[in-house]
């Protein structure tokens, strides 16, 4: 990974998500709020083209904990920091370890990879809200809220996995092939 440039792509879409992410969600009278979680984009792209497993579950815990920086608790009191960082690092761990069976370049798979990763980062998070906050009271309605953001965030990922390719060298490092001759050189 390339730490410096993916910092600053989270920094640049925790922005975007705070800034233009009102323009794309909508409120639903059940459900509240329904945006996409771009930076659950960023951790399912991260998770399917990453160089190993160490270095996607710690973008993904990197991804996490600005969620829970720029988050309030889905249960109505003071967020906890902490549960959204290990939510986003296990799922992301979970969909590293399954890129190998599936391809990931093709639209309905990313699709459902941020279908997959939302619904578990976001039920680990709401249930440890609860939790640690003691708010049991609205967790049937939050439910439905993660799957209506879920849902969003899979429609949007296709379009947020393209333009996250046309930057992979700037964010992923590109393993380094050897050659015949520096094979032959290092024995």
């Amino acid at each position: 990974m390339r730490w410096v440039q993916f910092l600053i792509l989270v920094w640049v879409t925790v922005v975007v998500q705070a800034t233009l992410g009102g323009a794309v969600a909508f409120n639903m009278p059940l459900l509240g709020r329904i945006a996409p979680d771009l930076l659950a984009i960023v951790a399912v792209f991260v998770a399917v083209r990453g160089p190993n497993l160490q270095a996607v579950m710690k973008a993904a815990w990197v991804l996490g904990f600005a969620v829970d920086l720029t988050a309030v608790a889905g249960t109505g009191l003071p967020t906890v920091v902490g549960p959204m960082s290990i939510a986003y690092a296990l799922s992301a761990g979970l969909i590293f370890q399954m890129r190998e069976a599936i391809f990931g370049e093709q639209p309905v798979i990313q699709g459902t990879l941020a279908l997959l990763f939302c619904a578990m980062s976001h039920l680990i998070w709401i249930t440890a809200q609860a939790i640690l906050g003691g708010g049991w009271q609205h967790y049937g309605s939050l439910i439905m809220q993660v799957i209506g953001i879920s849902l969003y965030t899979a429609l949007v990922m296709p379009v947020g996995f393209w333009a996250l390719s046309r930057a992979h060298g700037l964010i992923i490092d590109v393993p380094v092939r050897r050659t015949v001759r520096s094979r032959r050189q290092a024995r």
